[in-house]
């Protein structure tokens, strides 16, 4: 799609633990509902909105050829560049490999 920047990244995780990467990674890409407390004349009023980081990401999980690991293969998708670059970088220092991208 013309719209769109794309990354694809790898990495190996114990086999065990694969599917939780998979949640957490997924999850930490998606909407939080947070709290926005804001004081004006020294009254808090407390507003609850959704937050999102700019970037969609979708895990695929395979067997790796070492024994008891499996290997993560991370999706990212977002309109906006930036988020997805400082996504990327962010997941290159947690030991992800950057497979292809189309920036």
């Amino acid at each position: 799609m013309k719209n769109f920047y794309e990354a694809v990244l790898k990495t190996n995780v114990r086999k065990e633990l694969s599917k939780s990467y998979k949640k957490a990674l997924e999850s930490e890409n998606g909407r939080k509902w947070v709290e926005n407390p804001i004081t004006i004349n020294g009254e808090t009023t407390t507003n609850v909105k959704p937050v999102w980081g700019g970037c969609y990401a979708n895990v695929e999980i395979t067997e790796s050829k070492e024994e008891g690991k499996a290997e993560l293969t991370l999706t990212l998708v977002s309109r906006t560049l930036p988020n997805l670059k400082e996504a990327v970088k962010s997941y290159e220092r947690d030991g992800f490999e950057v497979i292809k991208n189309k920036y």
